[in-house]
């Protein structure tokens, strides 16, 4: 899986556990429900990223490499940097 893929993959996890209602407006839109789906990601990744730092070896360093372009992939996807 590349890094855009698992980034993806994180974000639409996190987007259909999440309601919405159907609708590009409001409060529970599908526009909405995506952007927060974004922002659990990276807090996933963050979380990963900061148990990885814990670990010692190559591997450790091979995930750190891995998830931090992962994350770079899902803030490629983050509309509240540019809009707030």
């Amino acid at each position: 899986m590349t890094h855009k893929e698992k980034a993806l993959d994180l974000i639409h996890s996190f987007y259909y556990a999440l309601p919405n209602n159907g609708s590009q407006e409001g409060i529970n839109s599908t526009t909405r429900r995506y952007q927060e789906g974004v922002r659990c990601a990276l807090i996933a990744v963050d979380e990963l990223l900061y148990a990885i730092e814990h670990l010692d070896g190559y591997d450790a360093e091979i995930l750190r490499i891995e998830y931090k372009k992962v994350k770079l992939e899902i803030e490629k996807r983050d509309d509240s940097k540019t809009t707030n």
